[in-house]
């Protein structure tokens, strides 16, 4: 027997473009989770978190350069004692920089905010990256070679974690990545949807306009 089924393979497509547009719906919601990071730069020493820094004064220039084409800043992040200082990676001419440096010099009584990934460097004994992030290698040694050990910077400066505003830019751009994926798959696959639909309801438009006897009455076949 029969049944006429307009929406036969209709529904199963549809089903399949609302899974693809709630796919980009959570990639949206953890794009704003990622912009908008509650925790602060050090609190931890966890790796691989989004996080804010407070910047209290910013040498002027990179000091120097990472594999891959970024730069590395030092910055001062509290003003508790001597101050705590420590290294911001990121792309070269970075806004965020470059907004901290026209205010370098009231930085001090009204701090810049910088958001960023917290990165734990790697070491000569420990040089294997098990993190989806590229990550600064022998971080202390470098500080040690470039800061004489005795001054101010160097006796307060954090070498277990730095910030990346880098590899924070690249995963914004993950899930700016995603959502424009996973809709555009929605939207194919829900026009997909409709599409097949409208040929199913044609072909059993083309069956009753041949034989009219059928229509509402398919179990005659």
């Amino acid at each position: 027997m029969f049944k006429e089924k307009r929406n036969k393979g209709f529904t199963a497509v549809l089903l399949i473009s609302i899974v693809f547009f709630s796919l980009a719906t959570i990639s949206g919601f953890l794009g704003q989770i990622h912009k908008k990071p509650t925790e602060r730069f050090a609190d931890t020493t966890d790796t691989g978190k989004e996080v804010t820094m407070s910047v209290y004064g910013i040498y002027p220039e990179p000091v120097g350069e990472v594999d891959g084409g970024t730069v590395v800043y030092i910055v001062q992040y509290s003003n508790e004692g001597e101050g705590k200082f420590a290294v911001v990676e990121s792309k070269v001419k970075d806004e965020s920089i470059n907004k901290l440096l026209e205010n370098a010099d009231s930085l001090a009584d009204n701090p810049g905010t910088l958001t960023g990934i917290q990165l734990e460097p790697l070491t000569n004994t420990n040089f294997i990256n098990t993190s989806k992030n590229t990550k600064i290698i022998n971080l202390d040694e470098f500080i040690s070679s470039l800061l004489p050990a005795k001054s101010v910077v160097a006796r307060n400066m954090n070498t277990r974690i730095y910030l990346s505003l880098s590899e924070y830019s690249r995963d914004s751009l993950s899930y700016i990545f995603g959502i424009v994926i996973f809709s555009g798959m929605g939207l194919m696959t829900l026009v997909a949807a409709f599409i097949i639909r409208k040929k199913t309801i044609d072909s059993f438009k083309e069956i009753y306009r041949l034989y009219p006897e059928l229509e509402g009455n398919l179990e005659l076949l």
